[in-house]
């Protein structure tokens, strides 16, 4: 756990990232008070998470776009950016996204509804919480934008996958802990999948890694969304 505090205040103190982080912490802080005011269940916060991977996903998709040229692994060569590479590499990582989410939406639309008999959320105060990280998404993808047309320096292609994955991985890990941990209360028969502050907590663990997972990314400088 300590390494991981390391990194969530080195995030902060990396002044370049701040307001990245900011609007990150924000838009999670948006979530915790839909959560708590709404008094919704553990399917309303994982369908949050679910439609924010795909919000990363999209806007690293944007980020190749607009990414002038890319490094290859062969000596570092600087690509030449043809059209073709281009699609390529775009086109596999759609095929990730939707592959990956498809899974998830399967498992949150069918398996999680049977193990907790509730099938039932507030799905606009879900597109509320959406919209809050999109704004956030989009404001880094603005600043990604104006950095990239004055920078010299070229991403690796394959860094692109990698920072998609790197900043999921604080969310599903979250969901996988998260639903392990309410499955195995219900079969018990708890109500820990009712307990508002099991739900908080989760919710703040997942912000806490996220954020330190983010300024691990940026001290290694891989490219992100």
């Amino acid at each position: 756990m300590q390494p991981v505090f390391n990194h969530f205040l080195s995030s902060f103190k990396n002044k370049p990232y701040q307001s990245e982080i900011a609007g990150l912490v924000l838009s999670n802080l948006i979530t915790l008070a839909l959560i708590i005011f709404s008094n919704e269940s553990l399917l309303f916060v994982l369908w949050i998470y679910w439609f924010q991977s795909i919000l990363i996903g999209l806007f690293i998709c944007l980020k190749i776009i607009i990414t002038k040229r890319f490094t290859t692994d062969v000596n570092d060569r600087i690509n030449a950016n043809s059209l073709f590479d281009k699609v390529v590499l775009l086109f596999t990582l759609l095929i990730v996204i939707v592959f990956f989410h498809a899974i998830y939406a399967v498992f949150l639309l069918l398996v999680l509804p049977l193990i907790f008999n509730d099938m039932f959320f507030n799905f606009k105060l879900i597109l509320f919480a959406v919209a809050a990280f999109a704004v956030h998404y989009t404001i880094k993808f603005i600043k990604d934008f104006q950095n990239t047309r004055n920078s010299n320096i070229f991403p690796n292609q394959g860094s692109f996958l990698i920072a998609f994955f790197k900043q999921i991985l604080p969310i599903h890990l979250t969901i996988i802990v998260a639903v392990f941990v309410f499955s195995f209360t219900k079969v018990f028969n708890k109500e820990l999948y009712a307990n508002m502050l099991v739900l908080i907590f989760f919710h703040l663990v997942k912000t806490l890694v996220e954020i330190s997972f983010y300024g691990r990314m940026n001290s290694t400088k891989t490219p992100e969304t």
